[in-house]
């Protein structure tokens, strides 16, 4: 893809600018119902998109992610998978199997597990032990986790998953940051607070429009109030975007696109383009 670059006033002068390459940009595995694994890789590639995060809480989901890793877009053409999107609950020995397969899994492709824990029967006394038992495993393939804050969930932000991360006390253990799951915690005024102090130990973010804070439905478990095509709020999102270039994050960053309605072909390549101005200080 062709990579556009950033500015960033420093507060020396108003006239200096320091210049930096884009983090790449990818799309969740959500948003094309009607394609298959293959041909939503193909379709994302062919229109710049760097790479999908993968979504695994089920055999089916996990075999659909195996096609994604051996299908010529990844395997051949740079495309890649950023993370391994994988909601559970930490008691579930099905599922604490299967998240340990796709750290093994994942490794030979450079995909870390992103882990949300679901609620139930979660304690923090569990919740650190599994993520230990995670990272052990990870650091075993040369691999490390991320966890996955998420409103509705037990770790419902950045911050909560920083207090996680110390208590788990691994070096391979890494947070991510989200513009929607922090928008429904009632975290609007403290975004460039919260992402100063997450950025060190982020390795993955997402994006997508908003609903002004007065209109946010936490706990809901319709999305359409945070999730939304970038076009719908594009200066929310550009701060926040900024925010996370001028915190030294460098890592990718991705569309959320839960549920959004309308032609996945539209908004993606509207998000697409709109992410690139929000980086480069064109006016949005």
């Amino acid at each position: 893809m062709l990579r556009l670059f950033y500015w960033i006033l420093t507060p020396l002068a108003a006239t200096s600018f320091i210049v930096a390459e884009m983090p790449p940009f990818f799309a969740f595995g959500y948003g094309f119902k009607d394609r298959s694994p293959s041909e939503t890789v193909d379709w994302l590639s062919k229109n710049g998109y760097d790479g999908i995060a993968a979504n695994v809480w089920n055999d089916q989901l996990f075999t659909e992610l195996e096609s994604i890793w051996a299908s010529e877009t990844v395997h051949s053409e740079g495309f890649k998978v950023y993370g391994v999107y994988h909601p559970m609950k930490v008691t579930d020995p099905e599922q604490r199997q299967r998240a340990k397969r796709v750290i093994r899994a994942g490794a030979r492709h450079g995909t870390p597990l992103w882990l949300a824990i679901r609620e139930e029967e979660a304690t923090t006394e569990n919740v650190v032990a599994f993520i230990q038992e995670l990272a052990d495993l990870a650091a075993e393939v040369n691999s490390f986790i991320v966890l996955y804050p998420h409103d509705r969930q037990f770790i419902l932000t950045a911050e909560q998953s920083l207090e996680l991360i110390a208590a788990a006390d691994r070096p391979n253990v890494y947070t991510s940051l989200h513009l929607h799951h922090e928008m429904r915690a009632g975290n609007h005024d403290r975004l460039a607070e919260i992402i100063a102090k997450a950025a060190p130990l982020s390795r993955l973010a997402s994006i997508s429009a908003t609903n002004p804070p007065d209109q946010i439905n936490r706990g809901s478990r319709d999305w359409s109030d945070v999730v939304q095509p970038l076009s719908k709020n594009p200066e929310e999102v550009a701060e926040f975007v900024q925010n996370l270039l001028k915190s030294g994050y460098s890592g990718p960053i991705g569309y959320q696109n839960f549920g959004i309605p309308g032609n996945p072909e539209t908004h993606h390549i509207e998000s697409l383009q709109l992410f690139f101005k929000m980086g480069s200080g064109c006016d949005i």
